[in-house]
């Protein structure tokens, strides 16, 4: 079952970010402190309600995410509506 995602499964979210740069063989692209880095930003987009990821388990393990975002760079962030939002960690 699809479920969003508490605060408590960034680890396991980021592992498969991580995971998903590795099957393509990209990791060498990533900071030294990759994981750190992802789990801090991730744990500040949600508790300023700009990310959520929905997630799906398998023997209490996660499996899949998908993530939502909500941006407010360029170029929008000098238009009137200054947000938008993108689907991501897919």
């Amino acid at each position: 079952m699809i479920k969003a995602a508490a605060i408590d499964a960034i680890p396991a979210i980021t592992l498969l970010k991580l995971k998903m740069f590795r099957e393509v063989r990209m990791e060498h692209i990533l900071l030294d402190d990759f994981i750190q880095e992802v789990e801090k930003t991730y744990k500040e987009l949600y508790k300023s309600g700009k990310a959520k990821h929905f997630i799906i388990k398998n023997d209490n393990k996660v499996i899949a995410c998908a993530g939502a975002f909500i941006k407010e760079d360029i170029p929008y962030c000098f238009f009137k509506e200054r947000k938008y939002s993108f689907i991501g960690d897919v």
